[in-house]
């Protein structure tokens, strides 16, 4: 059973990866625009986002302490990026992502 368990994620995580690739292919063109942005533009936008998922995370992590759950920064960093990307899937995968893994590393209850 572990064995199908570790397949099934092994196969979901290709699928998504998949998805994503399909998804930037066929917004190629949305790509391509991004190389007129100048580098000190490029800069402002990096740093606009960073503060921004630094500001979500400090969110999340205020949310969940009256539950009781002390959550790392990093932790909580990098499930809002990986929630922002998977996010751009359809059918809002970053958001089923987000409370599977506050379930299973946080035992938070859906």
């Amino acid at each position: 059973m572990r064995i199908m368990i570790k397949w099934f994620k092994i196969i979901f995580s290709l699928l998504i990866v998949g998805l994503l690739i399909w998804y930037l292919a066929g917004h190629w063109q949305d790509v391509l625009q991004l190389s007129t942005i100048s580098f000190w533009g490029l800069f402002v936008i990096y740093i606009v986002c960073l503060a921004g998922s630094l500001n979500n995370a400090i969110v999340v992590i205020e949310i969940l302490k009256p539950m009781g759950i002390k959550a790392s920064w990093r932790d909580m960093f990098m499930l809002q990026n990986a929630c922002l990307l998977l996010n751009y899937i359809p059918m809002k995968f970053g958001t089923l992502f987000f409370a599977n893994y506050l379930k299973r590393h946080y035992g938070l209850k859906f």
